[in-house]
This record gives C-alpha cells, structure tokens and sequence, in this order.
C-alpha cells in the first residue's frame, strides 16, 4: 500500500502502532540459520550484524558484504512466504488492535511485498503493510504526523531507533528481536528505546503507553471543564457544574 493512501485510511484521533516484521513478527534468524548450513555457511553471533559473520564453514572465511546481502535476498526470494511466526505475535498484535490502528513497516524486497502481504494474510494478520527502502524514519515521521495521539514504533534495528528519535522525538520505540543471542548483544540505550524480550513484554508497554496518553487526555478534558465553572456565576451547582461533575463520573469513575 502506499503511504498518502493509508494516510487517507488512517484516524487522526487514535494512537499508532508501527511495527517491523522479520525478527519482530516472523522469525528471520533461525531459519536463516538452516538455509546458510544448506548452502555450507555458518552465521557468527559475535557482533550485531550480519555482514562479516557469515562464514564459509569449510574454510572459515567471512563472506563479502555483497555476498551478504545476496544471500539475504536470495533467502527471501525463496522463503518470504514460509517464514514462521514468532510466539504471541498473533495474539499481542490483535488484543492492540482494539486500542491501536497497527501498520506494517517492512523493508522487504519490493518485488517480495505482495508474498509477504498474502503470507501475513494467511497467519491472521490482515493489518496494512508499508514496503520501505532504507532509514525507515521519514516514514515514520509521516505517519506519527498523522495522529494527534501517541505512535509507537517497533523494530529489530538499532539504527532505525535512533534514526526515528532524530526525527520524531516524540515517538515511543520499543526494541524487540526474537533471537535471544542477537537481542543480548544489540546496543541501544533506554532513552532511545525501550527494550521487550517477549510480545507479552511488547502488549505491557503498549498499554501502559496507552493509558498514560488515556490518562492525560482525561484530565485534560477535566482541567478544561472546570476553568468553564469559573465563568459560571449565581447558585453553587450552576448548569456549567452540573455539566462538569456529570463527566467528571463518566470519565474518572469511582474505583
């Protein structure tokens, strides 16, 4: 999908949620893993890349970077629509559902867009897809423009984190991939993103995230009303009162 389209598609009102897909929705690494021992490649987890840990099991010699990136893509093309998903995506994804509009941010292949997209389908992930080439921040400044509540923005990358903070400052990113190994080694700091080992990890910090905006918004809406009463002369429960305390229970109920 295109972004002015999905922007035309997209609720002003409601809070984002903007989410990566390989080693965030589907696993990448594992079976990356089984297709490089098939080609007579080992994959290294000395260092949070892929370039210069790919090495050729016989000789131990790391691959070239455009070997790298060949191999990537040649893995894709092969298995882009057989990738499984990772535990409690599914589940997370659709219980945000209800209180996000989720959009994919993927930077698959081109090429590759419609496979994944008809792959997402077939698991139970019927959310929009965005193909993006690169930083991934301009595009998540476009969309977190779109909104007047909170986005947020998942991913396995580093660097996309911290491209995003640039930009949008105000974005909420949370770090999250499936493979403990790499997970434990990327660098990346807590006032950049939040870190999630798990999509249980993932749906708390949406919430919280969420009810801290629900919780602003609310007294908001109450510090607005009641500086309406001060305008309100004559009986201690005016009409203008009356009208705040009727909404001071609907929206703070009692505990």
């Amino acid at each position: 999908m295109e972004i002015k389209k999905l922007l035309d598609t997209l609720d002003d009102k409601q809070p984002l949620l903007v989410c990566d897909i390989d080693e965030v929705v589907l696993h990448f690494v594992a079976p990356f893993e089984a297709y490089l021992a098939h080609q007579g490649m080992h994959l290294l987890k000395t260092s949070f890349s892929l370039a210069g840990n790919i090495i050729d099991s016989a000789t131990g010699t790391p691959l070239s970077s455009q070997t790298v990136s060949a191999l990537a893509l040649r893995f894709h093309e092969h298995y882009v629509d057989q990738q499984p998903i990772i535990d409690d995506a599914k589940q997370v994804l659709h219980a945000l559902s209800s209180h996000f509009q989720i959009v994919f941010l993927t930077n698959v292949a081109e090429e590759l867009t419609l496979r994944r997209i008809v792959h997402l389908n077939t698991l139970g992930l019927n959310f929009p897809l965005l193909q993006n080439v690169g930083s991934k921040a301009q595009i998540v400044a476009e969309l977190a423009a779109s909104t007047t509540s909170a986005t947020i923005f998942i991913d396995d990358l580093p660097m996309h984190h911290l491209k995003v903070k640039v930009t949008s400052p105000e974005v909420f990113c949370i770090h999250f991939m499936a493979d403990c190994d790499f997970r434990k080694i990327a660098e990346i700091t807590p006032s950049v993103a939040e870190k999630a080992e798990n999509w249980q990890e993932i749906k708390n910090l949406c919430l919280e995230k969420y009810k801290l905006g629900c919780f602003v918004f609310r007294h908001f809406i109450l510090a607005f009303i009641a500086r309406l009463t001060l305008f309100s002369a004559g009986r201690p429960h005016s009409r203008k009162q009356r009208f705040y305390f009727q909404w001071r229970a609907i929206i703070l109920p009692r505990s």
